[in-house]
């Protein structure tokens, strides 16, 4: 009985040491990533301090070109969008990104899917497990699922999804992100259709994470300003009408080009339905930068 004890405890001693050494192996993937999504994320969220940051989906990750809208801004712009993820990711990106600094302006780009809609949130804050470990995610973890922490404990649990992509982003020569921006250089060549036009109904989680990411912005003095970005053959912004209602009660300024006709039948402009492609991403950086400092001047003094 003793000897099968033993071999028990040896067992599950193994099991310890190796998940302690795999999580080493994949922060320092993390950290020494040559470049893909690996070094964009570690950089974006660890390291970069750029006054002026892009949040929101991969349509704010493939719409918003940096060094356009730096160059008529004044100040470095930094894209933190990031492909599949939305509000809850994002917020726990910002809470990361005030342990190191206080951007000054923040741009959110909103698509009813990931800020407004039902989805697995759970899912939605995938990215976040390797950063589990930092405080400030607490909070937002629990209110997800309050049995996650206790998962990402294990090293296997909380980059069991990631290490394959972390481990190709260390070898060969992988993407390279310029100030996090990697464009769609596509064209799209078919008349695709345009988005749900049905109206939304907030997820009661997105609904308060919403408001804490206005309220976490007024209480360090960050300008947030929300941006509703053009998407093929939309006719109208009904599906966005939860966060327009809500940034109007919060005196949250929202630029509005989701089904601006100068761009919903532009098709030269986009990569598919719902992303521009680099042509249409740079004319909107252009279009959006004048009417983001506007913005800034006119409400934020």
């Amino acid at each position: 009985m003793k000897r099968f004890i033993k071999t028990i405890l040896i067992f599950f001693a193994a099991i310890a040491i190796a998940d302690i050494a795999f999580g080493a192996l994949c922060r320092y993937f993390s950290k020494h990533a040559r470049g893909g999504d690996t070094h964009n994320q570690y950089v974006t969220t660890m390291i970069q301090q750029a006054p002026v940051i892009i949040m929101g989906s991969s349509r704010a990750a493939r719409h918003y070109n940096p060094a356009i809208l730096a160059d008529t801004l004044g100040r470095e712009v930094w894209n933190c969008g990031l492909d599949g993820n939305g509000l809850l990711f994002q917020y726990g990106r910002l809470r990361l990104l005030l342990e190191r600094y206080t951007p000054q302006t923040i741009i959110y780009d909103v698509i009813p899917a990931f800020d407004i809609r039902e989805e697995d949130n759970l899912k939605a804050i995938k990215w976040l497990n390797r950063w589990a470990d930092h405080a400030v995610l607490d909070s937002l973890i629990d209110d997800v699922d309050p049995a996650e922490r206790i998962k990402l404990l294990s090293s296997f649990y909380r980059y069991n999804t990631s290490f394959l992509h972390m481990a190709k982003d260390n070898v060969g020569s992988p993407q390279i992100f310029d100030h996090g921006f990697l464009p769609f250089y596509d064209r799209m060549d078919y008349d695709g259709k345009g988005p749900d036009d049905k109206p939304s109904v907030w997820q009661p989680l997105k609904r308060e994470y919403f408001e804490k990411f206005i309220n976490l912005c007024r209480e360090k003095n960050i300008h947030l300003i929300v941006v509703y970005s053009p998407w093929y053959k939309a006719r109208s912004n009904r599906s966005l009408e939860p966060v327009t209602t809500l940034c109007r009660e919060k005196g949250v300024p929202v630029i509005d080009h989701y089904a601006d006709p100068d761009w919903v039948t532009a098709r030269e402009m986009f990569a598919d339905p719902s992303h521009l492609n680099d042509r249409g991403a740079d004319a909107f950086s252009s279009q959006i930068a004048s009417e983001i400092k506007k913005v800034e001047t006119s409400t934020y003094k």
